[in-house]
């Protein structure tokens, strides 16, 4: 689809620093013009590139869009939130066994992580900040699209190469890792596409913040009674 960022909706102080390419404003700026077919045009390059999420947002957040600009960005936003292509490295946990850890198990064929990770692993960190929890943790890859590159920091279990009474040291490395697609992620069972519903749940939710965020404002319009005919106020004159 079309959108790509590293989070789902960047918040108000992260959008302070961000800057709109000219050629995203171009696209918006016709998302307005008087001709019907330029402006549907100009959706579906919005609809069929890829144009950073950051900057969609950075434009939603202004208080110049006219409805129409307004509409037809959160339908792109809506979009790309719902059904954009997600990253995928290519592991598998079990949080039940290590709740506040990220310690691999096992490694998926055809995705990256098979190359450079290892069966132990623990990542504790992915592009410089704590990994945090596993749902968290896969929550921000799959935000990322294929291609995309993460830096995973992982500790390693390297045991010495004299083994007499001395533990396994633990080796911290870093990974630079271009992301695969869940596309590759299937069940054994199945051979279908494993989706995740706590995260198709999420992305529903980001999708519905996004219009509550920066849909437009409800307008308090008031009606007054005129079934009675207004009585002008007479004041006594003299004494």
């Amino acid at each position: 689809m079309s959108i790509s960022d590293a989070t789902a909706l960047p918040t108000d102080q992260e959008l302070e620093f961000v800057t709109v390419d000219p050629s995203l404003a171009d696209l918006v700026a016709k998302l307005d013009d008087p001709v019907f077919a330029i402006r549907e045009a100009a959706m579906q390059q919005l609809l069929g590139g890829i144009v950073n999420r950051r900057q969609v947002c950075k434009v939603l957040a202004r208080k110049d869009l006219s409805p129409e600009q307004r509409h037809r960005l959160l339908v792109c936003l809506r979009d790309d939130l719902l059904h954009a292509p997600r990253g995928a490295i290519g592991i598998s946990v079990d949080p039940r066994r290590w709740p506040d850890e990220i310690i691999i198990q096992q490694l998926v064929e055809r995705l990256p992580a098979i190359e450079v990770l290892e069966p132990g692993d623990q990542i504790t960190h992915l592009d410089g900040r704590p990994a945090g929890t596993w749902e968290s943790f896969v929550r921000s890859i799959q935000a990322r699209r294929p291609g995309d590159k993460v830096l995973l920091t992982v500790e390693r279990l390297v045991e010495p190469e004299d083994t007499n009474g001395q533990d396994p040291a633990v080796q911290r490395l870093d990974f630079e890792i271009v992301l695969g697609s869940t596309e590759l992620l299937r069940d054994p069972a199945t051979g279908q596409v494993l989706r995740i519903r706590r995260m198709e749940l999420a992305r529903a939710n980001d999708a519905a913040l996004a219009v509550d965020r920066f849909g437009p404002r409800p307008r308090l319009i008031e009606f007054r009674d005129r079934s009675t005919p207004e009585v002008e106020s007479q004041t006594p004159q003299g004494g």
